[in-house]
């Protein structure tokens, strides 16, 4: 199922799509929970936090994925918005997101203190 109107949900070039987490609060805007509650419904090839805009940018390696997401109400909830991302003319993908399956990538789990 396609989401249409202004809640249009895009195909990246790879096949995947970008979703976009609104008013997440500060204690749970980390890498580590939105990438193991959003890797539930697939492969996260991308993750970007917006500590200051309390949002994140979550890149999914399948578009179908990205629609399973939308489904349901980030982390139990229903405050945290999740829209589809919207690219800008001529803007290609999301902006500043790090690649999760690059070599360069930050480690996703917190070393103990």
């Amino acid at each position: 199922r396609e989401l249409r109107g202004p809640f249009r949900l895009e195909r990246d070039e790879d096949g995947g799509a970008t979703l976009v987490a609104e008013s997440v609060p500060p204690s749970v805007n980390n890498m580590d929970v939105l990438n193991e509650y959003f890797g539930t419904f697939g492969a996260v090839v991308a993750l970007d936090i917006n500590h200051t805009r309390h949002e994140a940018i979550v890149t999914f390696g399948r578009y179908e994925d990205a629609i399973e997401a939308m489904h349901w109400h980030v982390l139990n909830d229903p405050s945290i918005g999740l829209r589809p991302w919207r690219s800008r003319h001529g803007q290609r993908g999301p902006p500043n997101s790090f690649m999760a399956d690059s070599p360069a990538a930050p480690a996703l789990s917190q070393a103990p203190a």
